[in-house]
């Protein structure tokens, strides 16, 4: 049984399609990218091969992209650092719920 590969993000505000896609590229298509946001699409893209822990990050990185690009906040964060930022984001997340489960409990008992 494989890692089970979401269909759409529901943000609250809008509901996003994901895909997975082999070799994901950037626009100019030199970079290999793990994972992309479209906000004009309304779609998260993500690399098809990546390992379930990875693939994990990265939905969460991507949704990091969402909030802080929807709230305003993208101007806040020093464009060189921006991905810094989102990373560090994505991963302290997922190691905050990897080793305090009772977390995910508490959040959907709320």
């Amino acid at each position: 049984m494989g890692t089970p590969k979401l269909k759409r993000i529901d943000f609250g505000a809008a509901v996003y399609k994901v895909e997975y896609v082999e070799r994901l590229l950037a626009d100019d298509d030199n970079e290999k990218l793990r994972g992309q946001i479209s906000h004009t699409e309304c779609l998260v893209s993500l690399e098809e091969s990546l390992d379930p822990q990875d693939q994990f990050i990265t939905t969460l990185h991507e949704c990091f992209h969402y909030y802080i690009s929807q709230y305003g906040h993208s101007d806040s964060i020093n464009p060189n650092r921006l991905e810094g930022v989102i990373n560090t984001l994505a991963v302290g997340t997922t190691l905050l719920l990897r080793k305090n489960p009772a977390l995910i409990t508490m959040l959907q008992e709320l």
